[in-house]
């Protein structure tokens, strides 16, 4: 054998050598086996690391970053593990490769990561895109990291992916800080995110122009790809610029997100978009309840800007505020739920807008007729939302501030504002009436929502368009009549309100087999 040969056999010996020994288990039982050093071991040359370490589990204190540069498991599944960066270290990052690999965390506590720019628990480094790495996230816990900087682009509290492919399941997000994204700061990465929880994240104060966005996730391009967030919930996130609980800015193409059945409660922001401010892109949201968002700005729950194609479909939007500062001056206050700016497209069907607050105008909806934008409003409620006008006397736009594009069947309530000729109902042929809504409730869907009590116009109101959608934001079928309802919810509220088929069935179709 020439020595060129040999030479390779024994780089093929040591590198099977690697992989048989990589990963493997830390720790031998007790909690005080379990030690960085054990975890370091393991980590060398990537595979699958999982923990003994006794009942209770262990806190392994991270005093260096982790870099992987190999597909990696990590898997704390049994006992608690809690990896702790003490609020000095990043826990993990990756750095340019010229291959693909997989990052695995499952069921672990990542806390008190510390960067002094991107990502306090995580970093995904820059790779070519045919290089991408795939980071999948399970049952994981990313509790107070931060990323330290404040400034343009920078975040990233717990996350920061600059490109990749990134999922997220069933994980928990909270107290992380970051300059843009108090949780994730993903750069042209592309995400899926479905049943997780989002609460209490934050941006540091906004220094800069392009600074703290996104109080929980800010979003800079998906490299013309979809964006896709599924059954999670954002509470109480915070940021200092725009987005309470998401900032996302697209370009061209074909980049989107998605948002289904999730729920938005409670985010702030001090400027434009309480819950979300989505900028170019597709942007579609089916089955979610957006309650008690503000802003002191303009959208209490959705800023929309050159959105190039928008549906909002079985969605509540209630308790929403869009605030504003003494004097006002008209240009914030706007949309106590939606504000809908230039070449924004979008689509409004089988909604419920009600109780909504906007300190100037638009107590429901502002804009979505002007500056290259055209809005449909079809079956939806919009109802006893209020406008402040800045304190002035005069009252116009309690619901919208534009009359919408008329897509048939919606209720308006109240009317508008007859003596005043500016003022417009939210299409030309709604009906005015009380809507009879019951309080915001769990009523065995995935979202709380506010059903039709009986006797409500809404119920069997839909004259043309039903279906779609086939279900409405619970997940029932549609109808449940002779005609489908208006709003967010088919049927009656009070047959769903102990969980059971319970109150009048007279709205019930029953089909039983016959008997042999």
């Amino acid at each position: 054998m020439r020595v060129r040969e040999r030479g390779v056999l024994c780089v093929l010996l040591l590198a099977a050598a690697g992989r048989l020994e990589a990963g493997g288990v830390v720790g031998t039982g007790t909690p005080q086996s379990c030690t960085e050093a054990a975890l370091d071991a393991r980590l060398a040359g990537g595979g699958t690391v999982t923990f003994n370490c006794g009942a209770a589990g262990a806190v392994i204190p991270i005093t260096a970053t982790k870099t992987l540069t190999t597909s990696v498991t990590i898997d704390g599944t049994g006992a608690p593990i809690v990896l702790d960066g003490g609020g000095t270290t990043r826990l993990f990052e990756t750095t340019y490769q010229f291959a693909p690999f997989t990052v695995v965390l499952r069921q672990l506590t990542l806390r008190n990561g510390h960067a002094a720019d991107f990502g306090g628990a995580i970093r995904l480094n820059y790779q070519e895109p045919q290089n991408w790495t795939t980071l999948g996230i399970t049952g994981v816990q990313f509790l107070n990291n931060v990323a330290a900087a404040a400034g343009n682009d920078v975040g990233g509290g717990a996350i920061y992916a600059q490109g990749g492919y990134v999922t997220i399941l069933g994980s928990t997000f909270s107290g992380n800080l970051g300059g843009n994204g108090g949780a994730i700061g993903n750069l042209q990465a592309l995400f899926d995110i479905e049943g997780c929880t989002f609460t209490g994240n934050a941006t540091h104060a906004a220094t800069q122009n392009f600074a703290g966005n996104g109080g929980a996730i800010y979003v800079d391009g998906s490299s013309n790809g979809l964006l896709v967030i599924r059954n999670t919930v954002f509470r109480q996130n915070t940021s200092s610029n725009l987005g309470g609980a998401i900032h996302i800015y697209q370009y061209a193409g074909n980049s989107g997100l998605l948002i289904e059945n999730s729920t938005f409660d409670r985010n702030v922001t001090v400027n434009n978009g309480g819950a979300l401010y989505h900028q170019n892109g597709t942007l579609n949201v089916q089955g979610s309840t957006f309650v008690g968002n503000e802003t002191v700005g303009q959208g209490g729950a959705i800023w929309l800007l050159e959105a190039s194609s928008v549906g909002i479909v079985n969605s509540t939007f209630t308790g929403n505020r869009a605030n504003g500062r003494r004097p006002n001056n008209g240009s914030i206050g706007l949309g106590g739920a939606l504000t809908i700016q230039g070449s924004s497209h979008v689509t409004i069907s089988h909604c419920t807008i009600v109780g909504n607050f906007a300190d100037w105008v638009g107590g429901g909806i502002v804009g979505g007729m002007s500056g290259g934008s055209t809005t449909s409003l079809h079956a939806s409620i919009v109802a006893n939302n209020t406008a402040a006008n800045g304190g002035n006397p005069w009252n116009i736009g309690f619901n919208c501030s534009s009359q919408l594009a008329d897509g048939g069947s919606n209720i308006q309530y109240p009317n508008r504002n007859t003596g005043d000729p500016n003022d417009k109902n939210c299409t030309a042929a709604v009906t005015i009436a009380q809507p009879n809504l019951a309080a915001l409730a769990s009523l065995g869907g995935p979202t709380q929502v506010m059903a039709p009590n009986g006797g409500s116009p809404a119920l069997d109101a839909v004259t043309s368009g039903c279906p779609p959608p086939a279900t409405d934001q619970r997940g029932r079928p549609r109808p449940e009549g002779p005609r489908c309802d208006i709003g967010a919810v088919e049927g009656v509220a009070s047959l769903f309100q102990d969980g059971f088929e319970t109150g009048n069935l007279s709205r019930w179709n029953f089909a039983f087999p016959l008997l042999p």
